[in-house]
Parts: C-alpha cells; sequence; structure tokens
C-alpha cells in the first residue's frame, strides 16, 4: 500500500524517502563476530568440562557440562601415545595427544602440557606391564 492512496484530497504529497539498503551491511557485518562469539563460547565450556585423567589402570575421559559421558580405556589396549606440537603450542604448552587403542583406531585430544601427560601415561603403561 502506498503512502500517497491514504492522502486526504486537501492534502499534497511533498517528499518520499526510502531506507537505505546500506543499513543492513552492518548486520551482514555482524555475523561472524556472533559465530566468532559462540565458537568461543562453545570452547571454553569444553576447556573447563572435559577431564583427562591416567589412573595405575586406565585411562579416564571425561566430557559433559549438564549431562556427562565418562569413557575409559584399560591401560592395556593402549598401544601408542603420540604427542603433535605446533609452534603456538611449543609457546603456550599445549599439543594434541593420540592415543592409538587396540580397538579403535586413535583417540585424538588436545591438552595442556602434553609431554607430561605423555610421560604419566607411558609411566603407568609401563608400571601396569610390571605387574
Amino acid at each position: 500500500m502506498k503512502v500517497a492512496n491514504v492522502l486526504t484530497s486537501n492534502e499534497t504529497l511533498n517528499y518520499t524517502a526510502s531506507i537505505n539498503k546500506n543499513i543492513y551491511i552492518k548486520d551482514v557485518l555482524m555475523i561472524p563476530l556472533f559465530v566468532g562469539i559462540f565458537s568461543l563460547l562453545y570452547h571454553w565450556i569444553m576447556f573447563k568440562t572435559e577431564e583427562l585423567i591416567v589412573t595405575s589402570q586406565r585411562l579416564l575421559w571425561k566430557r559433559g557440562l549438564v549431562g556427562y559421558k565418562l569413557e575409559e580405556i584399560q591401560l592395556d589396549k593402549i598401544n601408542n601415545c603420540n604427542v603433535n606440537c605446533s609452534f603456538w603450542g611449543r609457546m603456550f604448552n599445549f599439543g594434541t595427544v593420540t592415543i592409538e587403542v587396540s580397538n579403535r583406531t586413535a583417540i585424538s585430544m588436545c591438552v595442556n602440557s602434553p609431554i607430561e601427560f605423555k610421560t604419566a601415561l607411558d609411566n603407568a603403561i609401563a608400571s601396569r606391564r610390571e605387574i
């Protein structure tokens, strides 16, 4: 419906303005910001709620915020443990640990202090095999 159709008989139309389409550009530019914020929030929650625990008999991996998933791997089933550290990982002490298990191909996770984790896991496996 045009505004000109609702004018009274003694009323004249002086000027019609249209909405500038450039106002939507800021909305389009905000999308990556919101995606980045949600991605950052997701990874922060994962960081705060994930635990990796090496015991004398098994490796426990707990994930989840409200509900949680707990996976366990017997140390006897672990075949190999590899650490991959990038330049930034070495600078900030984090890296990807890949654990090869006999019943699965591999489990990969990013951890803090990956060399210390691998050393603790290797020591636990070695002491387990001595028993």
